[in-house]
């Protein structure tokens, strides 16, 4: 019994592949005669590129047991007489894989297509949507790109331009793309040996499903690395508050999801190297080194951007790293209307030093944040804000706290303590040791401060402002005081009632 299944088998391979060679022979066969569809298929390439296109040589030929065309000595007519055509050819190879076609009878999702040397200009329009230049289609969005089984460019120079953000074209050579479909489900993977002016390398990879070329119609996900990048060189579009990049370098990687064709999260690594920027009242920002790791999420029109790594090395200083969070919401205007913060820590001088040259603060604020050289760090430190209700909320430690004198105010140095209210109560509990008071002139020398403790409340109430505490410890070298304080300010402060009392410590 076994003999005979054994003999069965043999005859049934034999046979198969008497019938494979048959088949195959009678493949090529009539793959010799391919020239004659010459002018057929010259006027089917017409038509998809929508410009007289000329075939100089076609030949066939077998990739494995699949029969490929390939399209030689391309010539793209322009439509516009004395204008080059928009889109050029060197090579054009298209197959069909004969097993997928037999099994799924669908010859288009069958195919494959290789555009060799191409050059194409790929545009993301005002409403959001993509289109390729120079490929006629409906409405300039070849949806055909989406029914193939495989699409291939390669070796070729591709533009993008991004017309919704009114960015310049950027120009890339030695792009290979390729175009991965199955049904509604669509891989895009691109790799670009950038020119020397970009930098080394980029890959971009996507998951896609829905219509790429549709907005507000796509979900997914996109992967991007870029290697030894020039910063400057990559700003198509004016960067907020006039800012401008200058020069600077950097490896970059970035993992998003998108939704609706709306990016929905990102997360992302970069490390930024001899970074220059320039904002024309501020003059100059100065990166060495910059390490940061950051995750992004979008949800029910809020927003969180948490940054577990912060590490920035500027010219002068090496800063301790920081850890944060920030929330707000996302709105039709584009505004921000509420505001959240918390700071794991962070170093005050090097937070100072970056609001100073980024956040859009008025100019007398930005002298006076200038004129503080406020020093110290916050820890396990929170913020909330509704900007237009002019409602906050604070809680979080503060450490050897540093702020200069001003004519007004006294300075402080090593001030240390606990934080936690809004605007209309709440209290600090002071905790400080070797602390120093300085003022502009007023005093020869600086009062030292060996221990300052105590806890200040302080109230809002519709006539006034109410700031108190039941006991003040103040120590110096000189004088140690036990005080109580109560100071009340009306909302005009036209005048103020300050009572303190204090004893003098045994």
């Amino acid at each position: 019994m076994i003999h005979h299944i054994k003999r069965a088998t043999r005859h049934l391979i034999f046979w198969s592949l008497i019938a494979s060679a048959i088949s195959l022979t009678g493949i090529r066969l009539l793959l010799l005669g391919i020239e004659s569809y010459k002018a057929d298929l010259s006027t089917r390439v017409s038509e998809l590129v929508g410009a007289p296109v000329t075939i100089g040589r076609i030949r066939a030929n077998m990739r494995g047991y699949n029969p490929e065309l390939v399209l030689n000595e391309i010539e793209v007519s322009s439509t516009v007489p004395g204008k080059k055509p928009v889109i050029e050819f060197k090579e054009i190879r298209m197959g069909i894989n004969l097993l997928d076609m037999l099994v799924s009878r669908d010859r288009l999702a069958s195919a494959w297509v290789t555009l060799v040397g191409a050059k194409l200009t790929v545009k993301r329009k005002q409403d959001g949507s993509f289109a390729i230049v120079g490929l006629k289609a409906s409405d300039e969005q070849p949806l055909w790109l989406l029914q193939g089984r495989k699409y291939e460019v390669l070796q070729s120079e591709v533009t993008w331009q991004d017309e919704k953000r009114n960015g310049r074209p950027l120009r890339f050579e030695a792009v290979d793309l390729a175009i991965i479909n199955n049904d509604q489900q669509h891989r895009l993977n691109i790799f670009m040996k950038l020119p020397k002016k970009f930098g080394d390398t980029l890959t971009v990879s996507m998951n896609l499903t829905g219509n790429v070329f549709k907005p507000s119609a796509l979900d997914g996900s996109v992967f991007l690395d870029g290697k030894n990048l020039n910063l400057a060189e990559w700003v198509t579009v004016d960067l907020p508050a006039s800012m401008n990049i200058d020069s600077g370098i950097g490896d970059i990687r970035v993992w998003g999801d998108l939704q609706h064709s709306q990016l929905s999260s990102l997360v992302g690594d970069a490390q930024l190297q001899h970074l220059q920027l320039i904002k024309p009242e501020q003059g100059t920002f100065s990166v060495k080194q910059l390490k940061t790791r950051f995750y992004w999420k979008l949800n029910d029109n809020q927003w969180r951007l948490d940054v577990p790594n912060f590490l920035l090395e500027t010219a002068d200083k090496k800063w301790p790293a920081a850890v944060f969070s920030v929330s707000g919401d996302r709105t039709k205007d584009d505004l921000l209307h509420k505001l959240g913060l918390f700071v794991e820590q962070v170093d005050l001088q090097e937070a100072s030093r970056l609001l100073q040259f980024f956040a859009p603060l008025p100019e007398e604020q930005t002298r006076l944040l200038a004129r503080s050289q406020i020093k110290g760090s916050l820890e396990q430190f929170s913020l909330f804000a509704d900007l237009d209700e002019k409602h906050f909320a604070v809680n979080g430690k503060f450490t050897k706290i540093n702020i200069a004198p001003s004519a007004t105010m006294p300075g402080i140095e090593n001030l240390t303590g606990q934080l936690k209210g809004s605007d209309q109560e709440g209290s600090v509990d002071l905790a400080t040791k070797d602390a120093r008071m300085t003022t502009s002139g007023l005093f020869r020398e600086a009062l030292k401060i060996t221990k300052l403790k105590g806890t200040i409340a302080w109230q809002q109430t519709p006539d006034d402002w109410i700031a108190s505490s039941p006991i003040i410890e103040l120590d110096s070298p000189d004088l140690k005081t036990k005080s109580r304080l109560s100071l009340s300010i009306p909302p005009l402060m036209m005048s103020a009632k300050l009572r303190i009392t204090y004893q003098r410590a045994q």
